[in-house]
This record gives C-alpha cells, sequence and structure tokens, in this order.
C-alpha cells in the first residue's frame, strides 16, 4: 500500500439514486481505490459488478439471499462484512403493528423492487402477516416521483397501518415518507430510527 495514500478515502454518495451505483463504483475502481466500503445491497451489488479483485466491506441485509457472498462463515471473493440480516425484523414489526393496534387487519407495505434486499423483506414478512391474520398491499416507489401515485394507491386500499421496508432510497427520502404518512394519516413503523427522527 501506498503510504501517501494510506489516509485518504474518496467519498461517493447516490444520493437516494440507486442508477448511480455503477457509475460510482466504475469511478472507484478506475481511481484505482485499495478497499470499497459500502451500505446497502445496490451499492454493494455494484460494487461487486465493478471489480471482482479489490476487497468490499459491506454492510447489507441478507447478504446471503442477494447473492452477495456464499455465506456468512465463508464468505468467498471479495464481499466480507456485515449482516443486518433485517429481512426477518419485517415479522417482529408486524407483530408489534398488532399489539399496538389490536383491530389491524390491512398493512400496506412501502418497498423498493429494484433493491433485491426489499424483494426478500417481503417474501419473509408474508409468512408473519398470514401468521397475524393480516392482509398485505405492496406499494413500489423506487423514485421520488412515484410517492405521490404510491400513496394514492396505498389510501384506496384503506389500510389501517403502513409498514417500510428498510431501504437505503427510502432511508434517503425519509423526509418525504413521513410527510405523507401524516398526511394520510397512516401510522407508521420503520427499521430506521432516522425515519422517526425525520418525523415518521
Amino acid at each position: 500500500m501506498d503510504i501517501a495514500r494510506a489516509n485518504l478515502i474518496e467519498y461517493r454518495f447516490a444520493e437516494g439514486d440507486a442508477t448511480r451505483f455503477p457509475g460510482l463504483a466504475a469511478e472507484l475502481v478506475g481511481l484505482p481505490v485499495d478497499v470499497i466500503v459500502t451500505w446497502g445491497t445496490p451499492a454493494t451489488l455494484a460494487a461487486l459488478k465493478a471489480t471482482s479483485s479489490i476487497p468490499i466491506v459491506m454492510s447489507a441485509g441478507d447478504p446471503v439471499g442477494a447473492g452477495l457472498v456464499a455465506s456468512l462463515a465463508r464468505p468467498g471473493g471479495n464481499v466480507t462484512g456485515l449482516s443486518s440480516q433485517t429481512a426477518g425484523g419485517e415479522e417482529k414489526r408486524l407483530e408489534l403493528l398488532k399489539e399496538l393496534l389490536p383491530e389491524l387487519s390491512r398493512v400496506a407495505v412501502l418497498s423498493n423492487s429494484t433493491n433485491p434486499y426489499c424483494v426478500i423483506a417481503v417474501q419473509r414478512a408474508r409468512p408473519g402477516a398470514a401468521a397475524l391474520g393480516l392482509s398485505l398491499d405492496i406499494a413500489e416507489v423506487s423514485a421520488v416521483s412515484g410517492f405521490d401515485m404510491a400513496f394514492r394507491a396505498m389510501s384506496q386500499r384503506r389500510p389501517d397501518a403502513a409498514l417500510v421496508i428498510a431501504d437505503p432510497f427510502l432511508a434517503h427520502e425519509r423526509a418525504l415518507v413521513a410527510k405523507l404518512m401524516v398526511e394520510h394519516r397512516l401510522p407508521s413503523i420503520y427499521a430506521y430510527h432516522e425515519h422517526v427522527v425525520a418525523g415518521g
């Protein structure tokens, strides 16, 4: 490692736009860097597609399910890091909603289908919902322009509450999500405390 570069950190932010991850990852690989640190499944997938030789240290919800690593014990390849395993937490969040709202029967789920982790999390939430006698209405949003349509669709189904799946884009737009939840009078539950701090 070049000592002059040892303390240099290159930051790149997608600013809530997952379509930017491949370009940002390619830019970092082209510098070149000694290691890439990522947060979330979409950023890690982009880095993995950009390089098979530069080490990637990630934090992702379900790295095995998303195909980022072979296993948690032996990740293989050039990816290692932390697994928050929050996909299983969606069932627990539904249980908490049911405790808070005993008459709960219909839950709107705000998700981002462009994030493989969100797809996994929704799949894992379904058995928990069925066990609690809840029906889930999935609302997909992957761009700011899609929020109004998603919330209109959610309101038409008259949900009793909303579950927001852990996702970097939805976390980036947490203030807007909180504002829309309040406007539509939807009790809501989140994976990240930042959503609550933003007014959720």
